[in-house]
């Protein structure tokens, strides 16, 4: 769902909506392109987590759902201490 959708679904309702993007890559070594961290540091400028992972593939949710879990847990765990602290 796009920023503007959200926005536009709320326009008059007098609530206010901010949204903050934040980007997480995880590179998987059975992907077919394993994109390097200064490509994605300069692709997406709110990056908060690159890890290169010891398994798993395209679908590595299924192939490899631990490793992808926490993958994710370790990505957001910045995002959850700044929303528990204060902090953004």
């Amino acid at each position: 769902m796009s920023d503007e959708s959200i926005a536009s679904g709320l326009q008059g309702s007098g609530l206010m909506l901010a949204v903050v993007e934040r980007e997480l890559v995880s590179v998987f070594p059975d992907e077919l392109y394993q994109a390097p961290q200064s490509w994605v540091e300069r692709a997406y400028p709110r990056l908060i987590h690159y890890n290169k992972v010891s398994a798993g593939g395209h679908f590595a949710a299924w192939e490899q759902p631990r490793l992808f879990v926490d993958e994710l847990r370790t990505g957001f765990r910045p995002l959850r201490h700044a929303r528990w602290h204060g902090s953004s």
